[in-house]
């Protein structure tokens, strides 16, 4: 099976590969480090809104068993 990362185009595979290891997290404090990211100014619907895209974004782009365990 491929990994996340591979199944990515390299700019972004990079990037995952940057950022660490797995982590465990459940949605809300998901949403709250993405909110984080983004800085003064993101609201919790502009969040929750961007999170989404991604998430739909890398649905289309992996395959399912990768965005299953991605999602577990």
């Amino acid at each position: 099976m491929t990994s996340l990362a591979g199944q990515l185009p390299p700019g972004i595979a990079e990037a995952l590969r940057a950022s660490g290891g797995a982590e465990r997290l459940g949605v809300e404090e998901f949403y709250r480090r993405v909110k984080d990211a983004e800085g003064r100014g993101c609201t919790q619907d502009g969040v929750r809104e961007q999170a989404r895209a991604v998430f739909a974004s890398l649905k289309s782009r992996v395959s399912k068993g990768e965005f299953d365990d991605l999602v577990e």
